[in-house]
C-alpha cells in the first residue's frame, strides 16, 4: 500500500511538472514549422532545470525497464529498425500504449510532452494528424543472433504506421550523446549529421528523410509518429500506404 501511495504521488508530481507551463509557444511553433519546411527537421533543446531533471528521472525509469527480467526491450527485425532510428539507434525497442500503467510517471510525463507538441497541429490542420503509441529505443550494436525475422503479422502492423506517418518526434533521454543522421530518400544527396544529447527533442519529416541515430555510449530515447488519419479513405480500406517511403516498399 505504501509503494502504491508513493507511486501515485510521483505520478501527480510528474503531471504537475508537465502541466506547469505551455512549452510550445506560437513563436517556437513557427520556428519548428519554418525549419521543417527548409530542412525537413528541427531540434528543440530543453535547457530548464525542471525539464532536465524530468528527463533524468525518465531515463532512470527506462533503465529499470531495460533491466527487467520480463524482457520489455527486444531487438526489432532489421527492416523494421530501418524505419525507426536505424539498426544501432533502435538496437532494442519497447512499445507501450501507456507508460503510466508501467508505474513510470516521469516517462509518462515525457510522453505527454510529445502529445502536447502533437496536439499543436504542426502540419496543415486539414491533414488531421493523429499520434501513434510511444516507443522506447535503446541504442547499441545489435547482435545478429538476437535479431528476429520479420513475420507477416509484424509487417502488417508496421506498414499501417510507416505508410501513414508524416512526422517523427524523438526525445533523447541520454545519458550518452550521439549523432543523428538525416538523409533525403534520394541517396545521391549527402546525409546531414547533427549532435544530440539528453533533453533534446527532434522533429523529423519522416515522409521524406531517412533517420538514423548512432550513440557514443548507452543512450535511450522515446519517440512517436504523427500519422495521417486515413481511416475513411480508400487507401486505408485497401491497405495501400498514403506515404510510399523506402521502408514501405521493402515491407
Amino acid at each position: 500500500a505504501r509503494e502504491a501511495l508513493e507511486a501515485r504521488k510521483a505520478r501527480q508530481e510528474a503531471r504537475k511538472t508537465t502541466q506547469a507551463k505551455q512549452r510550445f509557444t506560437e513563436d517556437i511553433l513557427q520556428k519548428i514549422r519554418r525549419n521543417l519546411g527548409k530542412k525537413g527537421f528541427c531540434l528543440v533543446g530543453f535547457a530548464g532545470d525542471e525539464e532536465r531533471k524530468l528527463v533524468e528521472v525518465a531515463r532512470n525509469e527506462a533503465v529499470t525497464l531495460l533491466k527487467d527480467p520480463a524482457a520489455y526491450f527486444k531487438p526489432p527485425p532489421t527492416m523494421l529498425a530501418e524505419g525507426l532510428l536505424g539498426e544501432e539507434g533502435s538496437a532494442e525497442i519497447f512499445e507501450s500504449e501507456s507508460l503510466e500503467l508501467q508505474d513510470k510517471p516521469a516517462l509518462a510525463s515525457v510522453d505527454a510532452i510529445l502529445t502536447e507538441l502533437s496536439n499543436t497541429c504542426l502540419a496543415a490542420p486539414a491533414l488531421q494528424l493523429r499520434r501513434s503509441h510511444g516507443i522506447l529505443h535503446n541504442a547499441g550494436l545489435p547482435l545478429d543472433s538476437n535479431v528476429p525475422e520479420m513475420t507477416e503479422a509484424c509487417c502488417h502492423k508496421w506498414i499501417s504506421i510507416f505508410g501513414q506517418r508524416t512526422l517523427m518526434l524523438v526525445m533523447f533521454l541520454g545519458s550518452g550523446f550521439g549523432r543523428l543522421e538525416l538523409q533525403p530518400f534520394d541517396d545521391e544527396i549527402e546525409p546531414i549529421e547533427v549532435d544530440v544529447g539528453p533533453a533534446t527533442l527532434a522533429v523529423i519529416r519522416a515522409d521524406c528523410l531517412h533517420h538514423r541515430f548512432y550513440a557514443t555510449s548507452r543512450s535511450l530515447a522515446l519517440s512517436c509518429f504523427l500519422l495521417k488519419d486515413a481511416h475513411a479513405t480508400w487507401r486505408r480500406r485497401f491497405g495501400i500506404p498514403s506515404v510510399m517511403t523506402p521502408v514501405c516498399r521493402d515491407l
